[in-house]
């Protein structure tokens, strides 16, 4: 993927910061993201608004993405899956090292015990030593993972907060 593209993904994301559902997990926006992902119907939506950013992007720049990525769904482990095939994975350990590696664009997974699969993501907008900034959707505007909020929020998430197998995806 292109850089260009990548960057383009999540400066589009920062416009929407702070937008709140109309209902929950659907409203004429939510619709659209869920469609890139095929659901037509109420669903978390962190993934399809990620895919959503990256396509509308492309689109700007007259970048034909990926067949396999036009054909991720909105399920994040899948997300892993293909980072992992395609040898774009930067776990969150290595991040926590070397938080260089992380750059504006990447997609953010997070990684959930309770769970124990990836079940959140988001596009990352800057990393520090001490964890990495995010645009999300499908969150809310406090300050723990919150996977089924209300809307689109700027956060601030710090490394264990991404769970022991979380990582990153290079866009580029």
């Amino acid at each position: 993927m292109q850089k260009e593209v990548a960057l383009k993904a999540v400066d589009d994301a920062l416009l929407l910061n702070g937008y709140q559902e109309k209902s929950d997990n659907w409203d004429k926006n939510i619709q659209e993201y869920l469609k890139c992902v095929f659901i037509d119907f109420p669903a978390p939506y962190c993934a399809a608004f990620v895919k959503f950013r990256f396509i509308q992007a492309a689109k700007h720049f007259n970048f034909s993405l990926s067949e396999e990525f036009m054909k991720l769904n909105g399920w994040c482990p899948s997300w892993g899956v293909y980072a992992k095939k395609h040898n774009i994975w930067i776990s969150m350990g290595e991040a926590r090292l070397n938080p260089s590696l992380i750059k504006k664009g990447y997609v953010v997974l997070f990684y959930g015990q309770a769970k124990e699969r990836l079940y959140h993501a988001g596009l990352v907008i800057s990393s520090t030593k001490d964890g990495v900034w995010t645009i999300e959707a499908n969150t809310s505007d406090t300050t723990g993972v919150n996977v089924d909020g209300e809307g689109i929020y700027r956060k601030f998430r710090r490394w264990n907060s991404l769970g022991k197998f979380g990582g990153f995806i290079k866009s580029y």
